[in-house]
């Protein structure tokens, strides 16, 4: 973010503070108004550039606005409608089932006729250890060899592994991965590389906590600085893509570390699965596919997701568009719906609408924000805000998943003079910063803001 709008965004943010200075018998509106002026236009930035809106929490009328009906990109402020979306209509303690069935239990001999199927239950915090613990505990029933084929079965999910309205370049990082359900890890791995034994050498590279088929290429030499970059390879002849590493690594540093996402989940997932079921020493006869494991009734062992507001806590505080994205998507289930991303974007419309908060100029096309074909305003988000803090069933579990500034989340290094004042959703793309959430003034009143 450009150095003008982290000032323009702090500069807001004092500002909507700034009604604590006037008395409970003054009006802030025009001192703030006149004050927003200064502050936009040394910023240099068009108040055509802005949607802004702030009202104390027990009052009906904003104290300051600036186009707060005009749809703008939202970034990742978006995620703030998804969440509260879903906590709504699944309750803040659901959860999403992950499972391994058969059609019966090993024998005596640890055999398994026929089939063996994992499930996905659309988790979107689905980590290798658990997986791990998973095919451990198969271990621990007597699990040693199974005659059929390995099932990876993500029919939870349908459509595109991403909304098609993401940008058609990809790039590495996982905040550009592809979404399914029985993804893991947000479909994405942790790649380390180590400085060779000598300048000019080969660095070394290596993967965590497991290399899911991923395809590794480098062309990284020891030198006296580090300077990496990531680029995506497609997956072409190998399923779960890669990541192709170019510059150099110093001599003397430590490990760089950095998360890449890969190529089609499914994939990916069974690629981990061949990797864990060597290490536990389970043989697989048949073949590695995707599947249907509806067939199978015998549960055999299963991992249940955190529950839904620790999920919404980490989309958050940690703004994963990945989480978002599979949030989506069960939101539509529990709306009777599909489950493509399409079904999840059209599923928090119609949440909207049940609220009577959508608008004519609204416009959403993903559940994370990422899509810069998105169009909200500060109006709604501002809606929002007040209908989800008074929603008693869920609003303490939503409320403690926005970061908090200058303490967690995407705020941790930002508004530190707002520490314990202020908890917001963030939002960043190339060009577009957006901010909302709720504060608190000097004098102990509550308000709500939103700026785009």
């Amino acid at each position: 973010m450009s150095t003008m709008r982290r000032f323009l965004l702090t500069g807001l943010a004092f500002l909507i503070c700034l009604p604590a200075l006037c008395s409970d018998e003054t009006d802030p509106a025009p001192f703030v108004a006149r004050a927003l002026e200064r502050v936009i236009s040394t910023a240099g930035i068009q108040p055509s550039q802005l949607s802004l809106m702030a009202v104390f929490q027990d009052a009906t009328t904003p104290f300051a606005e600036v186009h707060p009906r005009r749809a703008l990109i939202p970034a990742s402020s978006l995620k703030l409608l998804t969440t509260a979306c879903v906590l709504d209509h699944l309750g803040p303690t659901a959860t999403f089932t992950t499972e391994f069935r058969a059609s019966a239990m090993p024998d005596s001999s640890g055999v398994l006729e026929g089939d063996l199927a994992l499930v996905g239950g659309g988790d979107p915090q689905l980590k290798a250890e658990q997986l791990w613990a998973l095919v451990a505990e198969l271990s621990s029933l007597g699990l040693r060899t199974v005659t059929g084929d390995l099932l990876l079965d993500d029919s939870l999910f349908s459509g595109p592994d991403r909304p098609e309205a993401w940008p058609t370049r990809r790039v590495s990082n996982p905040y550009d991965a592809s979404q399914g359900a029985a993804a893991l890890a947000w479909n994405s791995i942790e790649v380390i590389v180590r400085p060779g034994p000598k300048p000019g050498a080969p660095a070394l590279v290596s993967s965590f906590p497991l290399n899911a088929g991923a395809r590794l290429e480098s062309r990284v030499r020891t030198a006296s600085r580090t300077r990496i970059t990531t680029h995506p390879l497609p997956h072409q002849h190998n399923a779960t893509g890669g990541v192709l590493l170019k510059g150099t690594i110093a001599r003397d540093a430590r490990p760089w570390r950095r998360w890449v996402h890969l190529d089609d989940p499914s994939a990916v997932t069974l690629a981990a699965l061949q990797e864990l079921f060597a290490r536990a020493g389970i043989r697989v006869e048949g073949h590695w596919r995707e599947g249907s494991g509806s067939g199978l009734s015998y549960r055999l062992c299963r991992h249940d997701s955190q529950a839904l507001w620790q999920l919404c806590a980490a989309i958050n505080k940690y703004s994963s568009n990945f989480g978002a994205e599979i949030l989506a998507r069960q939101l539509a289930l529990a709306m009777g719906n599909g489950a493509s991303a399409h079904d999840g974007s059209e599923a928090i419309r119609l949440c909207l609408e049940d609220w009577t908060l959508l608008g004519d100029s609204i416009r959403i096309v993903d559940g994370s924000g990422y899509s810069r074909q998105n169009r909200i305003d500060a109006r709604l988000l501002v809606q929002v805000l007040r209908h989800g803090l008074d929603q008693r069933a869920w609003a303490p579990e939503w409320l403690v998943s926005l970061p908090r500034a200058g303490e967690d989340g995407s705020l941790r290094k930002r508004l530190h003079p707002l520490l314990h004042r202020l908890r917001a959703k963030t939002g960043t793309l190339n060009g577009v910063t957006a901010l909302a959430g709720i504060g608190q003034t000097l004098a102990g009143r509550s308000f709500l803001f939103a700026i785009l």
